[in-house]
């Protein structure tokens, strides 16, 4: 399912929405999305690639139990975010890892 919330420009927000929820992690009241939040906004603070990959793949595993067509619908909504954000995670480790290898870092 999408986020029912609408944006700013009073566009459909159109992001995942988070399991048993009608928003995504950024429009929930929900205390799980708050405390992400909330940790997002302090000083040096943020919300991970690797965060977000284990929160998507937490949506993604709940809609896989699921045989219906709405949950398979959700599915195949998950999945390229699922599959970008893997190869964003694998691309950053291969650059951090050629970096200490040249002392870069």
């Amino acid at each position: 399912m999408k986020c029912q919330a609408t944006t700013k420009l009073g566009q459909p927000c159109g992001v995942p929405a988070l399991v048993s929820e009608d928003r995504c992690l950024f429009h929930s009241s929900s205390e799980r999305a708050k405390e992400h939040r909330r940790r997002a906004h302090e000083p040096g603070g943020y919300v991970s690639r690797r965060e977000l990959l284990r929160i998507v793949s937490a949506d993604f595993r709940y809609y896989a139990t699921k045989t219906d067509d709405a949950s398979r619908k959700e599915r195949l909504k998950i999945f390229p975010l699922l599959h970008e954000l893997i190869n964003e995670q694998q691309q950053l480790s291969k650059l951090k890892r050629l970096a200490k290898e040249k002392g870069l870092i």
